[in-house]
């Protein structure tokens, strides 16, 4: 059972919800892969016509997991572009066939929006502050 996602199916849309509001949401192997995995299920499900994604807390996505990086640099483990994207696409998870809504509550950031980049709509609440780098 995932714990940094909440999967939650009514009718025919599902909603993801990023689990981990301690860390602002923040993306790490594990939310990385249980993320992976809701997204692969709503694309195989032919009961599932959509897809929300929201954040759970403050904020939506405050981006890379900084803590899960200094670990990696104290244990000499070098980054590599592999560790975030898979040989089938440049992205940080599947793309799907099926519509994705990213529902952006609170806080978010990343490098030109690359968290929602293959999500292909975003809706904002009015607390919804996006701090990027173009």
């Amino acid at each position: 059972m995932p714990d940094t996602i909440l999967y939650d199916k009514k009718d025919h849309i599902v909603t993801i919800t990023l689990n981990r509001p301690e860390a602002l949401n923040s993306i790490n192997r594990k939310l990385r892969a249980e993320l992976s995995e809701a997204i692969n299920e709503i694309d195989s499900d032919k009961d599932t016509y959509v897809g929300v994604i929201t954040g759970n807390g403050r904020a939506f996505c405050a981006g890379r997991d900084l803590k899960e990086r200094a670990q990696d640099n104290a244990d000499g483990v070098q980054a590599e572009a592999g560790h975030s994207m898979t040989k089938e696409s440049p992205y940080l998870w599947p793309s799907t066939y099926k519509p994705l809504v990213a529902a952006v509550n609170g806080y978010t950031r990343s490098i030109r929006r690359s968290t929602t980049r293959n999500i292909r709509d975003k809706m904002e609440s009015t607390s919804a502050f996006w701090n990027y780098t173009p």
